[in-house]
């Protein structure tokens, strides 16, 4: 390079020193940006966010829902008269809630619908509810049957399934003395709990009242105390002119008077010498009949009927071959028919034999 040349390279070389050394004139160089802050950005991004949200949701409602649900309408069924868990199934099925309301009911059985809310055919948006009402059954406890048995036994029965009882006396011709009849409410029935029982317990047969026989001939005498259900007792025959051959001149116990079923009657019978008159001995015990022909003089003839147990016929005549009221000799057979029931059940024990073994010799 020749001295020329290095003179014009350093002249460049200076100038551009010079020039990296200016400064403004109004002070010293500053920063354009400002520093960094990192909260305001956050602040700031905050605010962006609310407001979105803000204009999203005023759209939201001035545009209207976005998703329709569609609602299921079912029919009800019919449900009285129905079992109660067959029923229940059927509404939960179509998506109805069940309410179950239990009520006692003397003839519905129980378990069995008795009503329903709404009623069959009701048109109801499924989650609705139905109210079905069920019978329990009747109310109350079951009263058993203590016919037969003592009071005390009785009250015992009744007291253990919660019920009281009182007692009240009654004629009764078939229950012995007593021995409870019947109760009320009937065995069967029901009766609240802690209500009380009336037991009816027999004081025996209804006392008859002795006919008035005074006047009467002695055959009519004869059917009316045996209608009465008495027996024809002691009779004595009085001889007299005053009144018709075998008119009943008195009675013992006298007309009117209550006595016990069964009761023999003694008569006082007026008699004029001659011949007899055959008595109706229908309806009459074997011991009346045999009484009245023992003392007329009459001879009796039976023969058995066979009636079932418990037949009214029993140890009764109910037929006789000679016409009631007919005169005959002293002496003459009547010919009777009497029913004769079969004697009732009994138990035979069993009978152990016993085997006795001798030995012998010679």
């Amino acid at each position: 390079m020749t001295k020329g040349q290095d003179s014009e390279a350093r002249g460049a070389a200076e100038a551009r020193g010079a020039a990296r050394a200016r400064v403004t004139e109004h002070g010293d160089p500053e920063s354009v940006e400002s520093p960094a802050q990192p909260w305001v950005m956050f602040v700031g991004l905050i605010l962006v966010l609310g407001l979105f949200a803000l204009g999203a949701l005023g759209l939201g409602r001035s545009l209207g829902p976005t998703k329709t649900e569609a609602i299921t309408i079912v029919v009800v069924p019919r449900g009285i008269g129905r079992p109660a868990a067959q029923f229940q199934a059927q509404l939960e099925k179509l998506g109805l809630f069940v309410e179950i309301r239990y009520a006692s009911n003397e003839l519905i059985p129980a378990d069995t619908v008795t009503e329903q809310t709404p009623i069959a055919g009701s048109r109801l948006e499924q989650g609705k509810l139905v109210t079905v009402t069920v019978s329990d059954g009747p109310a109350g406890v079951k009263v058993p049957d203590a016919s037969g048995f003592r009071p005390i036994a009785a009250s015992k029965l009744f007291e253990a399934l919660g019920l009281t009882t009182t007692t009240e006396e009654v004629f009764d011709d078939k229950v012995r003395a007593g021995e409870v009849v019947s109760t009320v409410p009937e065995a069967g029935g029901r009766a609240p709990v802690g209500s009380s029982i009336l037991l009816r317990i027999s004081k025996g047969p209804r006392p008859r009242v002795v006919p008035e026989v005074s006047g009467l001939p002695d055959s009519a005498a004869f059917a009316a105390i045996a209608t009465a259900e008495l027996q024809i007792g002691k009779i004595k025959r009085t001889v007299t002119s005053d009144m018709a051959d075998g008119t009943i001149m008195s009675s013992s116990p006298a007309a009117g008077t209550e006595v016990p079923r069964s009761t023999p009657v003694d008569l006082v019978i007026s008699q004029t010498p001659g011949l007899v008159e055959i008595p109706d001995f229908t309806r009459m015990t074997k011991a009346s009949a045999s009484s009245i022909a023992s003392d007329q003089g009459l001879k009796l003839k039976f023969t058995n009927l066979s009636v079932p147990a418990g037949d009214t016929r029993g140890g009764i005549v109910v037929s006789q071959i000679q016409i009631a009221g007919s005169m005959v000799d002293s002496g003459t057979t009547v010919e009777l028919t009497i029913g004769v029931a079969p004697p009732p059940p009994t138990t035979v024990p069993a009978s152990t034999s016993t085997t006795t073994t001798v030995a012998g010799g010679d």
